[in-house]
């Protein structure tokens, strides 16, 4: 198996060198919910049919009620479930 190239566009590299602690695609496979140590999730555009795999960061969601942010998981394609410690 040979490795997987990912090309990152815009500001996400800068978004993904942080720490995460838990990184869920989107059942579509299209987005990519990455929780950081931050208690950021950044959410992720991703291309898997390109060669490099492409990731352009969409957003950072940040909230006053997200300590310690631990998990995440999509309930559906719009619908992201939050755990905290």
């Amino acid at each position: 198996m040979e490795p997987l190239e990912v090309a990152f566009s815009g500001h996400a590299l800068d978004a993904f060198e942080m720490r995460s602690e838990d990184v869920q695609f989107s059942p579509s496979g299209r987005l990519l919910a990455v929780v950081t140590t931050q208690s950021k999730i950044l959410l992720f555009k991703v291309d898997i049919i390109a060669r490099p795999v492409r990731a352009e960061l969409l957003t950072a969601l940040v909230s006053a009620d997200l300590h310690s942010t631990h998990g995440v998981d999509w309930i559906d394609e719009e619908t992201l479930v939050v755990a905290n410690r």
